[in-house]
C-alpha cells in the first residue's frame, strides 16, 4: 500500500466533501431567505435539494473512512496527527482541508438554528391565527351561524 497515494485520496475526498458542504451552506442561506408566507413550496425545494447533498457527502464520508482506516492500520497509529510530517508532507494539505470542513460545518449549523429559530416562531405565530379564527368561529356558532355569510368578522350588517 502507498500511503502517499492514500493521503492524496483523503485530501481528493475532503475537496468533494467542501463543495458538498458549500452547497449545503448555500441551500441553507436560501432557506433563510425564504422567510416570506408565499416561499413555502421554495423552501421545500431547497430542503430537498440539501437533502440530496447530504447523502453525496454521506457516500464520500464512507470511502474516506475506509481509506483512513486502511491508512492507519498500515502505519499503525492511532491519530491521524501521529503521521509524520516531514516523511509525508500532503498530510499537512489533508489537514488544512480537514479545518475548511470543521469551519463549513460550524457555519451551516450556526445558520440551521437560527433558521430553526426563525421557524419555530412562524409556527407560533400561526397557531395564534388559528386560535383567533376558531374563537371566531366559536362565537360565530354561538349567534346560529347568522354571520357566516360575512367575510369580516364585523357584526355590523352595513358592512
Amino acid at each position: 500500500m502507498d500511503v502517499r497515494l492514500n493521503l492524496i485520496r483523503l485530501i481528493e475526498l475532503s475537496e468533494d466533501k467542501i463543495m458538498s458542504l458549500k452547497a449545503i451552506l448555500d441551500f441553507t442561506k436560501k432557506v433563510d431567505l425564504t422567510g416570506d408566507d408565499d416561499l413555502y413550496s421554495e423552501a421545500q425545494n431547497i430542503v430537498e435539494a440539501r437533502q440530496e447533498q447530504i447523502i453525496k457527502m454521506m457516500d464520500i464520508d464512507n470511502e474516506y473512512l475506509k481509506v483512513f482506516e486502511e491508512t492507519k492500520t498500515y502505519l499503525g497509529i492511532d491519530d491521524i496527527t501521529d503521521i509524520d510530517k516531514i516523511e509525508y508532507p500532503k498530510i499537512v494539505d489533508l489537514y488544512e482541508k480537514t479545518y475548511e470542513i470543521m469551519s463549513l460545518l460550524e457555519e451551516i449549523k450556526f445558520l440551521d438554528e437560527k433558521n430553526i429559530k426563525s421557524i419555530n416562531k412562524k409556527n407560533s405565530d400561526m397557531n395564534e391565527k388559528i386560535n383567533v379564527n376558531r374563537n371566531v368561529n366559536k362565537i360565530n356558532k354561538s349567534y346560529g351561524n347568522k354571520f357566516a355569510g360575512i367575510n369580516s368578522y364585523s357584526f355590523d350588517k352595513k358592512k
